[in-house]
């Protein structure tokens, strides 16, 4: 599929996925999972579910969700999101995950024990204007858009966001860990793909 994308430049790849948990993908293999992580170009996968009822009229787009963490890799996602929010009326909903308790120190468990959160107020005023600057530049573009800070871990937050707000697809990026390094790391990315069933 990935060879073919490349010799034929393809803009798009759209594919099914089953939403095996971890375990079993890592022992049947999933062809959605690999090209999601070796292709070049967006990947678009939707549960057989979804695809009945947007295929059947059930359901139409109105939102698109952009999960971002501040980083540049993250904010690619924002140029497609965009594109297709311009070519389908969709409103932009950009979201940031803040951890319950700070993760960038290797003191970060002594905090447990302290009173973090004056830390924590911090961490979220930072990323509620961090939110804040990408909703401007979205709307500068002439397109609706909002933002949702949430606490807590990422993925669960995002497919919770997900599942509460109807009619929407999801635009995130993928680092394109592959094998024994993701199944460690986990991925933000393949847990959302995996869990939330959306677009």
């Amino acid at each position: 599929i990935v060879r073919i994308v490349k010799r034929d430049k393809i803009n798009l790849i759209a594919m099914s996925t089953h939403g095996r948990n971890m375990f079993t993908r890592a022992i049947l293999g999933s062809v959605t999972d690999r090209v999601l992580h070796t292709s070049a170009i967006p990947v678009l996968t939707i549960t057989p579910e979804k695809a009945r009822q947007y295929g059947d009229g059930q359901a139409t787009l109105t939102k698109i969700v952009v999960p971002l963490d501040g980083s540049e890799i993250a904010e690619q996602a924002l140029p497609f999101a965009k594109e297709l929010a311009k070519k389908m009326s969709l409103e932009v909903i950009v979201t940031r995950s803040v951890p319950e308790f700070p993760t960038f120190t290797p003191y970060a468990a002594a905090l447990l024990y302290n009173d973090c959160e004056p830390l924590m107020v911090g961490i979220e005023a930072d990323a509620a204007e961090y939110l804040k600057g990408i909703v401007k530049r979205v709307r500068a573009s002439g397109l609706e858009a909002r933002s949702r800070l949430l606490r807590g871990a990422a993925a669960p937050n995002i497919i919770q966001l997900a599942r509460d707000t109807e009619e929407n697809m999801i635009a995130i990026t993928t680092h394109g860990r592959s094998g024994f390094r993701r199944l460690m790391l986990g991925s933000v990315t393949e847990a959302v793909v995996r869990g939330a069933g959306d677009p």
